[in-house]
């Protein structure tokens, strides 16, 4: 796991060194705690090996009816696993804001701000077993801009140990729309272990649908997929043997 963390925080520096203010879309869910991926930025920064400090970070989705401060609300997971740990300007983070009055109204500030920006330069992104990214869940359509998502049962299933019952885990949220995240310049996505084994397969050899979110990658023009052993256990042979190894 080492191996990755500290792979994608090489992809990262390479980013950061054609342009320091980039604008970084984050992920959030157990991938980088696994990998210590997080950890491994915090760890550069220190060590003045890794400079974030004008850098804009952007968080494409949050749960619908959690506070800011609640202990499994999105922007608490990214205080507690980066952004308390790197010392980041308040004005350098978005997240699209739940407690707004109006969401429709917020979500389209939310990309409005993104677009203020310039866009999404390098996005970091997990794999659901679902194969949803960020919270795009699979849908007949899926919208090209911010939109509020309802969570999929099967999801809400996988979060209820975090929340400490299926009825506490939030039925909503706010995510990303589509066209955003296939604007972002580079993305760079996570999988690892046998869980993820068959999701992977799936978004890697299966047609592009709306059913599948992840299977929009196959038409991004500069998406980097980085997995273990494990998660590529479902690619066949002659795939696998054609892939780059990261030691």
């Amino acid at each position: 796991m080492a191996d990755i963390a500290g792979y994608v925080a090489d992809l990262l520096a390479v980013q950061l060194q054609e342009r320091r203010d980039s604008v970084l879309g984050m992920t959030t869910g157990t991938t980088p705690l696994t990998t210590g991926i997080y950890i491994e930025w915090a760890r550069r920064v220190h060590q003045k090996e890794l400079d974030l400090s004008r850098a804009r970070f952007v968080n494409p989705d949050e749960f619908i009816g959690l506070p800011q401060n609640h202990p499994e609300s999105y922007r608490s997971y990214m205080n507690k696993h980066l952004f308390n740990n790197i010392d980041v300007p308040l004005e350098h983070i978005l997240f699209p804001n739940v407690e707004a009055q109006d969401l429709k109204a917020e979500c389209e500030r939310f990309d409005t701000v993104v677009q203020s920006w310039g866009g999404i330069d390098w996005q970091l992104l997990g794999l659901g077993q679902n194969g949803h990214i960020c919270f795009i869940e699979p849908n007949d359509a899926i919208p090209s801009s911010s939109y509020i998502v309802n969570v999929a049962e099967e999801n809400r299933i996988l979060y209820a140990a975090d929340f400490g019952s299926l009825a506490d885990v939030p039925t909503q949220a706010v995510t990303t729309g589509l066209r955003m995240l296939m604007c972002a310049r580079k993305i760079v996505l996570v999988a690892v272990g046998t869980k993820k084994a068959g999701v992977v397969a799936r978004i890697v050899l299966n047609p592009v649908s709306t059913r599948l979110p992840g299977t929009f990658l196959q038409l991004h023009h500069n998406a980097v997929m980085i997995l273990d052993e494990e998660s590529a256990e479902g690619l066949p042979e002659s795939l696998v043997n054609r892939l780059r190894r990261i030691k």
